[in-house]
């Protein structure tokens, strides 16, 4: 009796293999060599580093040519060799991944970033998470969402329980480790506004938007209540604890 054998799953791009062990700590500088599957040299122009976790979780990369625009290279693309760094897409792939956009993140010194590799640039750039120096009380009991497991991003919409669009969100308030709010841009009566969204209020979470289980009115009125705690929190030589760690600058 002959047995039939499940033939091997189909590899869509085969995995880069090199005799040489990876390094344990990859250096990440402007001189570390880069390139492509195909073999292709590339320029390392820019780090991303996640300031709540101390992770890289992007390179920024530079093909070669005139008139290149530097792409956003996840790391999880990128392996260590002998010869220094290697993505797992041909050069092709890399030109079509996604261009870096100053909105998208903010610069930082690289001194006393903690992180998981050796990075050796003076600035990196900074996933929008603002260290959050309010007063527990100005966001309720709840502890936050972990920056690990949390997926809300800036950029999405934010939308209230009444199908009211807030805004989109602009940054992220951490607190150790914790993402504790959204701050959201918005524009009413024709002026640029922001309210800072408890993350409690997060009822759902789609591709690209947020729903709250509360109306627009109620994030107002509780926005406006937060700034009245905030005033009142404020030294009287006038340090206000709102500012933050990391500015939009």
């Amino acid at each position: 009796m002959t047995t039939l054998s499940t033939p091997p799953p189909v590899r869509l791009w085969a995995p880069i293999e090199d005799s040489a062990p990876p390094q344990a700590v990859p250096v990440l500088s402007p001189e570390t060599p880069i390139e492509s599957a195909d073999l292709v040299a590339m320029r390392l122009t820019d780090v991303v580093v996640d300031p709540i976790v101390g992770s890289v979780t992007h390179l920024v990369v530079t093909p070669p040519g005139p008139h290149q625009i530097p792409r956003l290279v996840p790391r999880t693309l990128v392996r260590s060799t002998a010869e220094g760094l290697r993505i797992s897409l041909a050069d092709r792939g890399v030109r079509s991944l996604p261009r870096v956009l100053p909105i998208q993140f903010l610069r930082g010194p690289c001194e006393n970033m903690a992180t998981d590799m050796d990075v050796r640039f003076r600035t990196v750039l900074l996933h929008p998470y603002v260290l959050d120096t309010a007063p527990a009380r100005a966001h309720g009991t709840v502890g936050g969402i972990d920056a690990l497991d949390c997926e809300l991003r800036r950029g999405d919409d934010v939308v209230t329980r009444d199908d009211r669009s807030l805004g989109q969100v602009r940054a992220l308030l951490a607190r150790q480790g914790r993402v504790t709010a959204l701050v959201v841009g918005s524009r009413f009566a024709g002026r640029s506004a922001a309210a800072t969204v408890p993350v409690e209020l997060v009822g759902q979470h789609l591709p690209g938007m947020i729903i709250l289980t509360a109306d627009r009115d109620d994030v107002l009125k509780r926005e406006s209540a937060l700034r009245s705690d905030l005033r009142r929190a404020a030294s009287p030589n006038g340090d206000d604890r709102r500012r933050r760690r990391y500015d939009h600058t």
